[in-house]
């Protein structure tokens, strides 16, 4: 468009001058010492332009001519640049792929053709640790600090990645961490020391990285909400370890009220409190739990507790019959309490109900089968006895009521008495 304007113009300045010549073509005389040179001012301008077009071009020619080994430097260099670049990519597609001795040279060899070369000395780290070869990894990762050490976060995150890999735990967390005081914000340093100290089980540090993890939005919401759990399950874990019941309950105490309630940290927390003895404890913290709402969850739970006064926590529960009275878990639960407080009848009454329901534990079977033969019937504990033993074997079932009443002794065996109950001289 810019040509043909300027071909436009110079017809255009043609045409005028054309015009003008026409009606007067002018006069120039040009005096030097004693000559004198007479022509039409057409003529003159005609023979200026020339001249102005032969200066330009001598002056053109003898530039470039100037310039011509500083233009071949030019374009070897930047001949070199695209062949760096071709070798670049056959490299990195090769370490794609997985051809890693050829990624390597490839690599390497386009390394001295490009100043801007970090990107091959990456590449043949990561080839040269896909080889085994540790100690040329580490070489090229030096180089690559070496030739642009203001890049040191991309060559950092690219060495504790290989490190890592290479199950270099200790080494990776020595580079992360540098990392993360330079740049506390960057994300991907983040979750590399989340992945890190997971596999390290540090577990307090991931409690001291929860805050950071939040804040840059390293996980989304939900995630963050697991790995939380998570976090904090495993902490109090290594905690009740240390069998110190003080550090177990002031570390509970800490942790976020969120958290508490949180229905498997809680019977994580019961559940470390009955394995240091303090069943007591767990029993109220559940009670507590049920008064403030109904969780039928943490029923189970409280059939594992070796509960002082069986009568007390008898009677809190069974304010819950009214509402739930086909509860087969609180009625387990009722009879074994039943059965602690040496309640004979009203344990029999309760486990009788629970194996009645659908889907009774298996626990309850031998609990009633103990009662029973405790109380003397043994036909009747027996039948039980084979249910605990054979809960789907219908025909076990069948069989067992058909044994003879003259079978079985009418004295009663005097076996340890049933779950939490004190045998009786």
């Amino acid at each position: 468009m810019r040509l043909l304007l300027k071909i436009w113009l110079i017809l255009f300045a043609g045409a005028m001058v054309g015009i003008l010549a026409r009606q007067d073509s002018g006069y120039v005389i040009l005096t030097f010492s004693h000559y004198s040179i007479e022509m039409t001012l057409v003529l003159f301008l005609i023979l200026t332009g020339l001249l102005f077009a032969i200066l330009y071009f001598l002056i053109r020619l003898w530039i470039r001519t100037y310039q011509t080994p500083e233009n071949i430097r030019e374009w070897y260099r930047e001949y070199c640049i695209t062949q760096s670049h071709k070798k670049l990519t056959r490299g990195l597609l090769d370490l794609a792929e997985g051809n890693w001795k050829k990624a390597e040279k490839r690599l390497l060899r386009s390394v001295s053709e490009d100043e801007n070369s970090l990107i091959n000395y990456l590449g043949a780290a990561k080839a040269a640790q896909q080889q085994g070869n540790i100690e040329r990894r580490d070489s090229y990762i030096r180089l690559a600090y070496d030739q642009m050490p203001s890049e040191n976060i991309a060559i950092g995150l690219t060495q504790a990645e290989l490190q890592l890999a290479d199950h270099q735990l200790e080494q990776a967390l020595a580079t992360l961490q540098k990392l993360h005081e330079v740049v506390p914000e960057h994300t991907h340093i983040l979750h590399l020391l989340y992945k890190l100290y997971e596999k390290l089980s540090d577990w307090e540090k991931l409690i001291k990285l929860l805050p950071e993890l939040k804040k840059y939005k390293v996980f989304n919401p939900e995630k963050i909400k697991k790995i939380e759990v998570k976090i904090r399950r495993e902490y109090l874990k290594k905690v009740s370890y240390t069998q110190n019941t003080d550090e177990l309950i002031n570390t509970w105490k800490k942790q976020p009220g969120s958290l508490q309630k949180n229905p498997e940290f809680f019977s994580d927390y019961i559940n470390y409190l009955q394995y240091q003895h303090m069943d007591e404890k767990a029993e109220n913290l559940l009670y507590k739990k049920f008064f403030d709402k109904w969780q039928p969850d943490f029923l189970k739970i409280y059939t594992r507790l070796n509960i002082s006064s069986p009568g007390k926590h008898l009677r809190q529960l069974e304010k819950y019959l009214v509402k739930y009275p086909e509860n087969t878990m609180l009625l387990f639960i009722l009879g074994r309490l039943s059965l602690q407080a040496e309640l004979w009848g009203k344990a029999k009454d309760y486990l009788e109900s629970c194996v009645n329901q659908a889907e009774p534990p298996e626990a309850a079977y031998s609990e009633l089968g103990r009662l029973l033969e405790y109380m003397g019937k043994l036909k009747e504990a027996a039948v039980y006895y084979r249910k605990a033993l054979f809960p789907d074997d219908k025909e076990t079932m069948l069989l067992s009521l058909k044994i003879r009443p003259e079978t079985l002794s009418d004295e009663p065996i005097r076996e340890p008495a049933p779950h939490g109950a004190i045998q009786s001289d």
